[in-house]
């Protein structure tokens, strides 16, 4: 039998209640519809970790993200581990990847096993975006869900049509900060968008461990920019809330309707070319994402909106038609699930399984019925939530938020701020469907509470995790901060700071300059504009210094940090920059570094190695913020020779 193509669409944040073929009610997806029509559409598909990087190398690997090393959003992806495009390049397959990757850039986190890719730097842009090739950066005019989709569509014309392809098409949108195409503007009018049941959209936590009341994603907590207007003043705390509800949802459902355009243009081509028999297409999204359940938008935390992914899968002739599938599939299962249908085998070291079988309908005896999650950030500078691992069953769920960074500690995370004690949560989700009352400490849950800690001890065990412990935790936090004593005793501490400049959404790039660059730059005195501050700032953790603290959170803006000092005599040394977003560095006068693209900060990620001269140096850098985090950090560390 001839092997079938794979079109693999995964979209970002996208919820499978923001689907019409789910039957949530909130818009209408017609393209993604004609895979549940012609398909099997899967019910209880779950991400193992709720964070798009870990997500993403779950579905690359088949594995959870302390074997595949992605445990946060800080981690970068070893591209010299095993990922099912390896494996089908390896057997044959023409491969390619278009659009988002967000597992890193440069060097080893580069995408590996495709024959053709062209990725988002970081988050990317909604519009003329910026794309990281192995050629080098292009930038290319337009919306990024259509560039996106023309990328793969004229990749596919140019195949070798003598062999089968397996095509991944991820998709940006509808990822924060929901920028809609203005072809969508009409659709979803705010005030006619459906409201989630009163319970959890006013839901105040009060059944919730103190984790879930101190998240910080709220629809209170959007800002601005987020909503795309300013707030109105004058309206009750509840009119205000259903405001902002109904703001959040046209744009996010707005900007759905660019994938969902997507998914059509792609399955026309393949009907035009007479490929749809011979191609399973996939859609999916690497998380869900709260919709104002609990009063919430974003993602993280292991309840039912968050941890449930869309799935969608197509193959005429050979998948049932119509059918809804319900077995526990998760993001680990999907490389296998490629795998098998490609007539490979499935690598030993892989957790997941394939669930060709369940798609089929012939569901085996020893299917899951369970499923071991864990979210590893604590305490992250924009969200709050904690760090926390758990169980879900067919009818319960057991949460424990440990309310530790352990090794994981990101820069600017306020998890040594306000330590918390540990938590437990447990939910009936056959009485309590939307998770609003944990009853951990009901008696009447005991025995099934002691059940299911066993149960999920024994999962996590399996797959090679294993349960929290205060002293062996205790003894890394000690071991990792000897480590960052050596790793940055070369970070540079003192920085004389001078922004913010704005700049504008989809213009803003590393070649924007200000009035006082050229200046700044070659030593000069610099007048600063109104509004632009000139401060001291020291980095704290990580040899970070975080910007949002010091100028204020801000997007699309450029700032200017700049270190003097003297050599006492010659030596070489290799300057280390970490950027969340964007880089360019200057040593007196002479440019030495650029980086540009969205990206978080990883400490020490851009090197270059430099003979400093006895006498005065200065050192500046231009950072950029794209969206969401902003900071820097910068070590000197001293080459033998």
């Amino acid at each position: 039998m001839r092997r079938p193509n794979i079109i693999f669409i995964l979209s970002d944040d996208h919820a499978a209640h923001a689907i019409s073929a789910y039957g949530g009610g909130l818009n209408h997806t017609p393209h993604i519809d004609r895979l549940a029509t012609t398909g099997v559409r899967c019910t209880s598909t779950f991400c193992t970790n709720s964070i798009c990087a870990p997500s993403r190398a779950a579905i690359l690997t088949g594995t959870w993200n302390h074997v595949n090393g992605v445990r946060t959003l800080h981690d970068r992806f070893d591209g010299t581990q095993d990922t099912v495009a390896k494996r089908l390049q390896a057997a044959g397959y023409q491969t390619a990847l278009f659009g988002k990757w967000h597992l890193g850039q440069g060097g080893s986190s580069d995408p590996t096993g495709f024959d053709r890719w062209c990725v988002l730097p970081g988050q990317g842009a909604y519009w003329n975006p910026a794309f990281h090739t192995p050629e080098g950066k292009i930038q290319v005019q337009g919306y990024v869900s259509d560039i996106i989709t023309d990328q793969s569509l004229a990749w596919l014309e140019g195949r070798d049509q003598q062999r089968p392809f397996m095509l991944m098409l991820h998709h940006k949108a509808p990822h924060r900060e929901w920028e809609y195409h203005p072809r969508h503007a009409h659709l979803y009018p705010e005030g006619t968008i459906p409201e989630p049941p009163e319970a959890t959209f006013y839901d105040d936590h009060s059944g919730h461990a103190t984790a879930a009341k101190m998240a910080k994603m709220r629809l209170e907590d959007m800002q601005e920019k987020d909503l795309g207007a300013p707030i109105p003043t004058g309206l009750s705390p509840r009119d205000e809330h259903r405001w902002r509800y109904q703001r959040y949802l046209a744009r996010y459902l707005r900007t759905v309707q660019s994938v969902d355009d997507s998914v059509g243009r792609v399955l026309d081509w393949l009907e035009a070319k007479s490929l749809r028999e011979d191609t399973i297409v996939i859609y999916t999204s690497d998380q869900g994402f709260f919709l104002g359940e609990h009063g919430w938008f974003d993602k993280r935390f292991m309840y039912e909106e968050s941890l449930r992914m869309p799935f969608l899968a197509s193959w005429p002739g050979r998948l049932p038609q119509g059918v809804v599938n319900d077995d526990i599939l998760l993001n680990t299962d999907i490389a296998p699930t490629f795998l098998e249908w490609a007539g490979i085998e499935r690598p030993a070291a892989w957790q997941g399984r394939s669930f060709v079988s369940c798609l089929e309908g012939r569901t085996p005896r020893d299917w899951r019925d369970a499923f071991y999650y864990r979210y590893w950030m604590h305490k992250d500078g924009a969200h709050h939530v904690w760090a926390h691992y758990g169980l879900r069953t067919r009818h319960h769920k057991l949460i424990h938020y440990y309310a530790d960074p352990l090794d994981t500690d990101p820069a600017g995370c306020l998890a040594d701020q306000s330590p918390e004690p540990p938590e437990w949560e447990l939910f009936d989700l056959r009485k309590d469907p939307f998770e609003l009352t944990s009853v951990h400490d009901d008696p009447d849950y005991a025995a099934i509470r002691d059940e299911l800690t066993v149960r999920l001890h024994r999962e996590q065990a399996a797959v090679g995790d294993r349960p929290y412990d205060p002293a062996e935790a205790a003894r890394g936090r000690l071991e990792r901060a000897e480590r960052e004593a050596r790793l940055y005793a070369g970070a540079i501490p003192a920085w004389r700071v001078l922004g913010p400049f704005p700049g504008q959404a989809g213009k803003l790039k590393l070649t924007t300059t200000t009035p006082i660059e050229s200046d700044l730059i070659a030593g000069r005195g610099v007048a600063l504009p109104d509004g632009i501050r000139d401060l001291q700032a020291t980095a704290g953790t990580q040899a970070f210094v975080d910007l949002d603290k010091v100028l204020g959170r801000r997007e699309y803006a450029i700032c200017y940090a700049v270190h003097a000092w003297h050599e006492p005599a010659p030596r070489r040394v290799e300057l280390a920059i970490g950027s969340d977003d964007a880089v360019e560095a200057w040593l007196d006068g002479t440019s030495i570094l650029r980086v540009d693209g969205e990206r978080g900060y990883t400490v020490g990620e851009n090197r270059v190695r430099l003979d400093l001269a006895a006498g005065p140096h200065r050192l500046v850098l231009k950072i950029i913020n794209y969206r969401e985090g902003w900071g820097f950090g910068a070590m000197l560390d001293v080459l033998p020779g």
